[in-house]
């Protein structure tokens, strides 16, 4: 009987070792994995993961892709106070932005796509088909830069005066517009001037996680938030 016992905990026993063997075995595939995956990296040079170096940031996309995703926010925001109107909604909006002066060279966007853009009339983006909501945003930059000009025409229709968001969307809207302001400028920047910009970013980046939430968490807005401007601006005044 005594045998027995001690042969169950020998058996035991050697199940413990071969269960943690195992375990040491997968952790060790698991780093040469990992060794092999950062050796392909260095011999293509390709650090994007790791080396900020290798992000390089394209001012103009950077402020179209931000501004695209602004609007948007703006109108799921808006749209959320029209219940059972939402018709109403589009075509004020529509009628405000026809008002703005969204004529520019490029050529006219495919109308089958989510937004066109042609001799002045803009159609607000529907969502998927048979649904009652936002689609993307989608414009040329130059386009963009003129639809953020003149944003404000929006707020009767998108912030309501009983909004108590209203004037943190003021607040985000003005300060993001200044951003791209400063961001379009083309004299060199002094470390003070670059302090100051980062500084805005930082505001206004407080401000939109509390509006947008996940859904403004796009690659270029975690461009600004992060600090990855600020260190090319420092890098390449």
């Amino acid at each position: 009987m005594q045998q027995e016992t001690d042969d169950e905990a020998l058996l035991a026993e050697l199940n413990l070792m071969v269960a943690f063997l195992k375990e040491c075995v997968m952790e060790e595939k698991l780093v040469e994995r990992l060794m092999i995956i950062l050796s392909r990296e260095k011999e293509t040079k390709d650090f994007r993961l790791l080396d900020v170096e290798s992000m390089v940031i394209d001012s103009l996309h950077l402020a179209n892709r931000t501004i695209e995703r602004l609007i948007k926010i703006l109108l799921e925001h808006g749209f959320s106070y029209w219940d059972n109107q939402q018709g109403d909604f589009f075509e004020s909006v529509e009628a405000l932005v026809n008002t703005m002066d969204l004529e520019n060279d490029d050529p006219p966007l495919d109308v089958d796509g989510p937004l066109t853009i042609q001799r002045n009339l803009w159609t607000c983006p529907r969502g998927e088909a048979g649904k009652t909501d936002i689609g993307e945003v989608k414009m040329s930059e130059k386009a963009a830069k003129k639809f953020l000009e003149s944003i404000e025409k929006l707020y009767p229709v998108c912030l309501p005066l009983q909004d108590q968001q209203r004037d943190t969307f003021i607040e985000l809207i003005a300060i993001f517009k200044d951003i791209i302001v400063t961001l379009d400028r083309k004299e060199e920047f002094s470390d003070e001037q670059i302090n100051n910009l980062q500084a805005k970013i930082d505001l206004h980046s407080e401000l939109w996680i509390d509006l947008a939430g996940i859904d403004g968490q796009t690659n270029y807005y975690h461009y600004l938030s992060s600090g990855h401007v600020a260190y090319f601006l420092f890098k390449y005044p």
